[in-house]
């Protein structure tokens, strides 16, 4: 067997391998699996250790996870963890990002610990790309923004908990920079709406995320993203936008009265 002779030391040779058989056979690749787990793991492990954060690489990642089993898929998701340090720390955010869109489904499959971590990894390398820590061609914000949009409500509202504890810096603005990545959905207003449902931590998350981007205001530029999503609006976000203009604070409350100005 082509795969079991393999020895790992390309790491393109080893993704390209796992995903050919993954999809051109997908039925034998599932016996395999099952049957033969600890190679698979052997070869997913060695796979990724040697991957980069190329587009290459992170859409054979996920091509795998997209045919993978949920054993195999939480055995991917963990060294894909555990590989996003340094200068591979993107990987967990770009593998996330891309399975939220081609095959969300995937992640109902990922036990909580991954979920927890590969979250905490994306939203901490948004962090870091905000605060000038290091450089990407890819806007990680737009990532979170996409993850939240393209899951299912257990999994966006789990995104956003963790997206709350990256939001807090006063230099940041990183809760501004989601949020308008949020705006380029259409649905996006409904999406928030239906989490903060969920639960009063969910509401609070929720409403820490606007009132944050609209403490970051800081430009013309800024204060337009927030009035468009007022005249789109469906009354939802307009109405804890002016909430937290009510709440005392005056250089908020300066900043909603800029966002409503000739609107309502």
């Amino acid at each position: 067997n082509t795969i079991e002779k393999n020895d790992n030391n390309e790491s393109k040779l080893s993704l390209k391998l796992i995903t050919e058989f993954s999809e051109n056979n997908p039925q034998k690749y599932e016996i395999f699996s099952q049957s033969n787990q600890g190679q698979i793991s052997k070869l997913v492990t060695s796979a990724i250790d040697q991957a980069s954060i190329n587009q290459e690489d992170v859409n054979l990642i996920t091509k795998v996870i997209s045919e993978s089993n949920e054993e195999t898929n939480n055995i991917i998701i963990e060294e894909v963890i555990k590989n996003s340090i340094k200068d591979k720390q993107t990987l967990s955010a770009k593998v996330l990002g891309l399975i939220s869109e081609i095959n969300p489904n995937k992640i109902d499959n990922f036990n909580d610990e991954n979920k927890k971590n590969i979250m905490f990894k994306t939203n901490e390398v948004a962090f870091k790309q905000d605060q000038g820590l290091f450089n990407d061609e890819i806007d990680l914000s737009s990532i979170v923004a996409s993850i939240i949009i393209n899951t299912e409500f257990k999994t966006s509202t789990l995104m956003i908990d963790s997206l709350s504890n990256f939001i807090n810096d006063s230099d940041s603005k990183l809760s501004l920079k989601v949020v308008n990545n949020l705006t380029k959905y259409k649905n996006f207003e409904d999406k928030l709406e239906i989490i903060s449902k969920q639960t009063v931590i969910d509401q609070a998350n929720v409403k820490k995320l606007i009132d944050k981007a609209i403490n970051e205001i800081d430009s013309e530029s800024d204060i337009e993203i927030f009035k468009k999503i007022v005249i789109d609006s469906n009354d939802f976000i307009t109405d804890m936008i002016i909430d937290i203009g009510n709440e005392g604070d005056i250089s908020k409350e300066i900043k909603v009265i800029k966002i409503l100005d000739e609107i309502i």
